[in-house]
């Protein structure tokens, strides 16, 4: 067996080694020719539930669950902003449902579905009010995000999705409050 250096990326083939051209196309074809492989991945992970071995429920994680979106609503209720107020508190039900009540089921296809919606309408929105820091800060969710999907124990995943959540909560309440900050400046401004 060829050596097989430790990197945690898919391997393709016959099990062997990782090879060059794995990332960049799969073996799949569609009516454009080849699609590459991460692309494959994604879209089919949009669309499964794709429960993991070492997902489990933990009341930490149903606790991050609910911090998630309550924590930012209430700030987005104490602005009058009643939306994005109930898309937070719909934002820790899809949560708390695909991460804790119902692991590996539908809920994990809706939930993603929908933090994908209220990641784009709220990542809209604050591109407004600050853009440097809105397009910086997909280094921190991309980060965030890689960190609790690449996890391996249940432990693990116990600690990173918890974090993920936490993190995101303050992210969340952050980049409102930049909205809201902004909003009110502007109504002080003379015309």
């Amino acid at each position: 067996k060829p050596f097989c250096p430790s990197i945690p990326l898919p391997r393709a083939g016959d099990g062997g080694c990782l090879e060059p051209t794995a990332l960049r196309m799969s073996k799949d074809r569609t009516a454009g020719g080849s699609t590459p492989a991460w692309v494959s991945k994604y879209l089919s992970n949009l669309v499964a539930a794709n429960a993991k071995p070492h997902e489990h429920q933990h009341w930490f994680v149903g606790l991050s669950c609910v911090v998630l979106g309550i924590a930012p609503a209430i700030l987005a209720f104490a602005h009058g902003d009643l939306l994005t107020g109930a898309l937070l508190v719909l934002v820790s039900f899809c949560s708390f449902m695909a991460d804790y009540a119902y692991l590996g089921t539908i809920w994990n296809v809706i939930d993603r579905w929908y933090a994908l919606a209220f990641t784009i309408f709220l990542t809209r929105r604050v591109y407004e009010h600050v853009p440097r820091m809105t397009v910086m800060n997909l280094f921190l969710v991309v980060g965030f995000l890689a960190y609790s999907q690449s996890s391996r124990t249940k432990e693990q995943w116990r600690w990173r999705h918890s974090l993920w959540h936490f993190v995101m909560t303050v992210d969340i309440s952050f980049f409102l409050d930049c909205i809201y900050s902004s909003d009110a400046l502007k109504a002080q401004r003379p015309s």
